[in-house]
């Protein structure tokens, strides 16, 4: 498989290319192997919100916020999304 870094940049252009479930397969195959990927939680839950898929969406966002570390900046924020 590709390295995850590789899967998230071809995800990243599918989506700015309007390819949703394109950039969503791509997300998901980074998470496949790499379940408590950050950026890919994060980019999937974005995903899954411009599908209109809000469960999903907060399945994921909640899975992101969950692992953030106690310290981050971003853990506030998380919560409120």
């Amino acid at each position: 498989s590709k390295h995850p870094s590789v899967l998230l940049v071809h995800g990243h252009l599918r989506r700015k290319s309007g390819d949703l479930a394109g950039a969503a397969a791509l997300y998901e195959a980074v998470l496949q192997d790499h379940p408590q990927h950050l950026l890919a939680l994060r980019a999937r839950a974005d995903v899954a919100r411009a599908m209109d898929e809000p469960a999903r969406a907060v399945g994921f966002l909640a899975r992101w916020a969950d692992l953030l570390p106690e310290t981050s900046a971003q853990k506030p924020q998380a919560w409120i999304e």
